[in-house]
């Protein structure tokens, strides 16, 4: 029988890091790989607080910014401190 792994709704970056943990915990492996697997998993977790950071950059903060500035653009100009 095939055994079928299921990774539905699981993040890249947690997956990853689960990986590289199961590699850390195996018996047979050398300090030189542990360092290397170390330097991974803190590579793939700076990456994932860039996306993180950029995510809501793009999805809500610079939306939100846009939405403020016209609002308060079309307050002045009903207010007449703004001439067309």
């Amino acid at each position: 029988m095939v055994q079928r792994v299921l990774k539905q709704c699981t993040p890249l970056w947690t997956t990853f890091v689960y990986e590289k943990f199961k590699e850390l915990n195996s018996p047979n492996i050398s300090s030189i790989e542990k360092a290397k697997i170390d330097k991974e998993v803190m590579d793939m977790q700076r990456l994932e607080k860039m996306y993180n950071i950029s995510h809501l950059l793009f999805v809500f903060w610079i939306p939100t910014i846009i939405i403020v500035i016209s609002y308060l653009t079309v307050l002045l100009i009903l207010q007449g401190h703004l001439k067309e």
